[in-house]
């Protein structure tokens, strides 16, 4: 079935896109087949991976990009995002009652800022253009990020020029956000990059989507995301994103009853916050550059005909799934050799959260969401953390370097 949102095709059992999260059929209580709950209040799917690019757009059609780009690059694109956008499981689940979503309030600096329902930014706005080298690329996506500004908040527009300034990323834009939240993330943003050096210059955009009252997911990472078809060449531009929905981050105090809820479960490690889902999906974020660095895979933000072999190698590996069950396998043995633990591999993965142990629509484990959640547990517990997730981010950062 072809989603009428993103157009990805989805298998026609899917209840939900695997690559925006946009409901394919009504369902009053939904329910995937595996240990998560749609019906609980706050359930984390992180449509990452498995389909790892949360939302793949629909290309323009344009004959020129057609018959310019040779055959086997197009294929073997094709097959890419077909692969990612089959598998993705980054996103983040939220059953709610719509009748509890309101408007969000911020202080800038002794006014109030009412928060809207929605955004006027649109982060997933595309160009048919020739960009060739790294420094245009960078400039295009800076130039649609920035010239959506109008509308912003000049409180949170600072904080967006500060976070461009000194993290490299691109694009930031979270316009009418809480500036309280917004904030929260840039310590979340600071943490990751002070931290993990290494990882700085391959995301390219944070921004908030728009969402509807339907939508269940709260946040998503992205690695594939079109962001130029060509029109005389073969190279095209890609951005690698975190999106967040405004159904969530727009509605502060629903947001937080949410994650508490979540908390109170064990669905997610204990002390989550709303800005500490931001650092989940950073956890699939450094997951991923992990196994950039593996492969080495210097950089997508270009993808063309020079480099598609090693995309594809890559992206291959990162729908399976097999190099993050490597990553968490090698923290397991490690943990064993210290304790002498009887515990399993799945039990050691699941003293995490309830949502580490996460499976796909088929009933697969999502080892990445075992990832993610250990780096979330980290980020927010530290040496109180769980040892399962103490041993995985060791072994990330390990691969990091």
């Amino acid at each position: 079935m072809q989603c009428n949102k993103c157009g990805t095709f989805n298998d026609p059992n899917n209840k939900f896109c695997l690559s925006c999260g946009n409901q394919l059929y009504q369902y009053n209580n939904y329910t995937y087949n595996n240990n998560f709950n749609g019906n609980y209040n706050n359930n984390y799917n992180y449509n990452n991976y498995n389909n790892q690019m949360y939302n793949i757009p629909k290309k323009n059609s344009n004959i020129g990009f057609y018959i310019t780009i040779c055959s086997i690059l197009i294929c073997t694109l094709t097959v890419i995002i077909m692969m990612v956008a089959s598998n993705n499981n980054s996103t983040v689940f939220i059953s709610h009652d719509n009748n509890e979503i309101t408007n969000g309030t911020s202080s800038n600096g002794g006014s109030t800022y009412n928060t809207p329902s929605t955004t006027s930014i649109q982060p997933e706005r595309t160009y048919d253009m020739d960009i060739n080298d790294v420094s245009s690329a960078k400039n295009k996506i800076r130039e649609d990020s920035t010239n959506q500004r109008s509308k912003c908040n000049k409180k949170v527009v600072e904080i967006e020029d500060r976070i461009l300034k000194n993290y490299n990323i691109s694009g930031v834009n979270f316009c009418e956000l809480n500036y309280d939240l917004a904030l929260e993330i840039e310590g979340v943003i600071k943490y990751i990059y002070n931290n993990y050096p290494n990882a700085r210059g391959y995301l390219t955009n944070i921004s908030v989507k728009n969402g509807s009252i339907n939508d269940s997911y709260i946040a998503y990472f992205r690695p594939v995301f079109y962001f130029t078809n060509p029109v005389n060449g073969n190279v095209i531009v890609n951005k690698t994103t975190i999106m967040l929905n405004t159904t969530y981050f727009f509605n502060v105090s629903y947001f937080e009853r949410a994650m508490n809820n979540a908390v109170n479960t064990k669905h997610f490690p204990k002390n989550a916050t709303t800005y500490s889902s931001v650092a989940h999906e950073y956890g699939h974020y450094l997951s991923f550059v992990s196994m950039m660095k593996t492969y080495n895979v210097d950089s997508i933000l270009l993808i063309s005909d020079d480099n598609y072999s090693d995309v594809y190698k890559l992206m291959t590996s990162f729908s399976k799934g097999d190099y993050s069950k490597d990553l968490i396998m090698e923290a397991y043995n490690n943990y064993k050799s210290k304790t002498n633990t009887t515990m399993g591999f799945d039990e050691f993965r699941g003293s995490i959260s309830g949502y580490a142990v996460a499976k796909d629509d088929n009933g697969n484990y999502i080892y990445d969401e075992t990832i993610a959640e250990a780096f979330h547990d980290c980020y927010l517990n530290g040496n109180n953390a769980a040892p399962a997730s103490i041993e995985i981010v060791k072994v990330l950062g390990s691969r990091l370097n």
